[in-house]
Order: C-alpha cells, then structure tokens, then sequence
C-alpha cells in the first residue's frame, strides 16, 4: 500500500518525534571501492545494529538536497532528516546507513 503526503505534512510528522532525534543512527558516505560493503558485512556480523547499503531513497533524497538552490536549505535537511528517520524508524534500535 502506498500514500502520498506533501512534504510539510511529513516534516511535521517526524518533528513531532521528539523521543527519535536520530542518536540511533549513523550514516556512513563513501567512495566507491574502498571497503564499505565489507565494512557493512563485519558492522551486520555483530548483530548490535541493523544495517541498511544504499537505501534508494536515500540516493534520490541526497541527489535532490545537493543539487537543489541554497535558499532551500532548511527544507533540504529535513527533507534528508525525514527520510533517514523514515527509514530508521524504531528508535530503540541502532541503524548502520551506508552511502555509497
């Protein structure tokens, strides 16, 4: 099942989750060759968190918050904010995200 909501609609949604400010979470971006999935395989081994490699919402929300204009910016991060929340939504759990 799918919904469509209007980004200010989900802006307020995930600022209304004070108790899910993103402390659970690590976001990783890097190069390409150069070890991350074998840092992801290793990081999931542990089982201390849950790991997630190049969630594609993630690619097109990054996409969009890098090449969008500059008087834009306070919608960009939350934009990336909702969406790494979105993503890594039990806030009890710890989430491994890697970029790239």
């Amino acid at each position: 099942e799918l919904i469509t909501v209007s980004h200010q609609a989900l802006f307020r949604y995930i600022n209304a989750k004070p108790y899910n400010d993103g402390r659970n979470i690590t976001l990783s971006y890097m190069n390409g060759r150069c070890g991350s999935t074998l840092a992801c395989s290793m990081i999931h081994k542990t089982r201390q968190c849950t790991v997630v490699s190049e969630p594609w919402a993630m690619l097109d929300t990054l996409k969009y918050a890098y090449t969008a204009h500059p008087k834009f910016q306070a919608d960009n991060h939350n934009f990336i904010k909702a969406t790494v929340l979105t993503i890594a939504k039990d806030p009890k759990r710890k989430y491994f995200i890697k970029m790239g």
